[in-house]
């Protein structure tokens, strides 16, 4: 299972890492195994990576895809469980592997990552970049409760939604079933950005579809308003869903990113607006 730290949307279950992605373009041979360009991010000198499941056994395999440009030392460890430690030389990209134990009765993966500069490597802080970390168990991982229920609630609140706009109860079932074998399979194929996106992308989704149900009560009869409901709930979670896609690095998604995100901090006049909505470079694109 992987974790995208720069080509995906890591949520809430990535602590400690830079608020801005960085894209790379390397030859070949600095990124083996790897498609270019792609993004990543600078870890702090603490990071933490809380993954909804659990192992089977009591041991995991950890991989960190990273690079330090000074050189490192990196420990990683499970919460409660003995840390390892890699020494990372200056150089390309490269896989360092962790065999890590994991402390009975966990009920999720807990992952610190800590690194530090190599010693007679200079001095001041080390800098990581990491590319991902991908978790493997012997016997396999089990999602924890809170993950089936995101699963779960993808077929009961859109089969809901259908029920309130007077879609009927056959509508609103086969719809619901069909949601469900879809949300299972996309569990099963990407857990990772299923989890970060269905909340996200499944609560814009419903409340669009619930605003469009509002506007149609007097409009459109009830199936024909069920109809254009799911059409809605499916158009936005269409089209939000490529945000998503695991390795997604656009070359201008980092400067979308950083605009939108700037927009919080412009001024309410008409010239800062006015300017913001232009070509010009906003505060943190200097």
């Amino acid at each position: 299972m992987r974790l995208e730290l720069g080509g995906g949307h890591p949520g809430h279950m990535l602590a400690g890492a830079a608020a801005r992605t960085h894209r790379v373009n390397v030859d070949a041979e600095n990124a083996p195994e790897r498609k270019l360009p792609f993004y990543h991010q600078e870890l702090d000198a603490h990071a933490r990576v809380r993954l909804p499941f659990a192992a089977r056994s009591g041991e995991i395999a950890l991989t960190v895809r990273g690079s330090a440009p000074d050189g490192a030392v990196l420990d990683a460890s499970v919460v409660g469980g003995a840390p390892a430690r890699v020494f990372l030389r200056p150089g390309p990209w490269r896989r360092d592997a962790f065999a890590l134990g994991v402390p009975p009765g966990a009920r999720t993966l807990d992952l610190r990552l800590a690194h530090d500069r190599l010693p007679g490597y200079g001095r001041g802080r080390s800098t990581l970049f990491v590319d991902y970390v991908e978790v493997a168990a012997p016997a396999g991982l089990r999602p924890t409760a809170a993950a089936v229920a995101v699963v779960a609630a993808v077929p009961v609140l859109l089969g809901g939604l259908l029920l309130v706009a007077g879609g009927g109860l056959a509508w609103a079932g086969v719809t619901a079933a069909a949601s469900a074998v879809v949300a299972v399979a996309l569990f099963r194929l990407a857990p990772v950005p299923f989890l970060v996106a269905a909340p996200r992308l499944g609560t814009a989704a419903l409340a669009l579809g619930a605003l469009t149900a509002l506007l149609l009560r007097r409009l459109a009869s009830g199936r024909s308003r069920a109809v254009l409901v799911t059409l809605t709930v499916l158009g936005v979670v269409w089209h939000g869903s490529v945000a998503f896609f695991p390795n997604h690095n656009p070359p201008d998604r980092d400067i979308h990113v950083v605009r939108a995100l700037d927009a919080g901090r412009v001024a309410w006049t008409y010239h800062d607006w006015l300017r913001y909505g232009s070509h010009l470079p906003t505060a943190s694109q200097y």
